[in-house]
């Protein structure tokens, strides 16, 4: 097996790739958690003609309690960061906190009540309240660690959830230099930030973190990242 060294950065562009990764997935979160509540009750059986059938004497099947906690989780957790935000930076919090079920003091999760497209846009709220802050938070002593928690917080949620056909992909605004077309994007490795490689979805070229993160590329990158889009969903 082949030992990579890991690349060594700056601080500043440590926290403007962390920036970055946390960024494109709290982009992702709002689609992911619509997808997770979606499993947790599975999709009833049967003819599809609308013709009456007799009851089934096979029991109903269980309820995907995983998905069911875990969307919760995900939607608690940012709640959390959201009040913690509201508070450092003076700010409102979304009106829609209101829809968050709390035991006392603590967050629960959605409400019984909440459809899995209703899930996603109550995520959606909180994600995009939280970046149009992103930078205010980047210049706070503590943003660094909330940038890698919210990015562990989805990254851990999607690989236990892979979504088929998978969620829009984000690309960076200029031409793979393969094939030409808008889909090179970043994909990260790990936990570190410097461990990613850029790879297009139409060709499978890549290039990887070492061939940008030298002085005299690292700006073009990190003003990339920050000027990416969403690509179509690919299979």
């Amino acid at each position: 097996m082949t030992t990579i060294t890991p690349v060594e950065v700056d601080e500043e562009t440590s926290l403007a790739l962390a920036s970055a990764r946390a960024r494109r997935r709290l982009l992702d979160a709002p689609g992911l958690v619509a997808y997770m509540r979606t499993l947790v009750v599975p999709a009833l059986g049967g003819a599809k003609d609308g013709m009456p059938r007799a009851a089934s004497k096979e029991p109903p099947a269980p309820m995907h309690v995983d998905a069911l906690d875990d969307s919760d989780s995900v939607y608690a957790q940012l709640v959390n960061w959201v009040d913690y935000w509201a508070e450092r930076l003076d700010a409102r919090p979304p009106a829609t906190l209101t829809a968050v079920w709390r035991n006392e003091q603590d967050v629960q999760g959605f409400r019984p009540s909440v459809t899995p497209p209703g899930a996603g846009q109550l995520v959606g709220f909180l994600t995009t309240w939280l970046l149009i802050r992103h930078d205010d938070i980047a210049r706070n002593s503590y943003g660094r660690a909330y940038f890698d928690d919210v990015a562990d917080i989805v990254h851990r949620a999607h690989g236990k959830y892979p979504r088929a056909p998978r969620g829009d992909r984000h690309v960076l605004p200029r031409p793979c230099p393969v094939c030409d077309h808008y889909a090179l994007g970043a994909e990260w490795a790990s936990e570190d930030v410097a461990d990613f490689v850029l790879r297009c979805d139409h060709c499978g070229h890549e290039e990887p973190a070492k061939d940008h993160l030298k002085q005299s590329r690292v700006k073009e990158l990190i003003r990339d990242l920050r000027e990416e889009h969403q690509a179509g969903a690919a299979a």
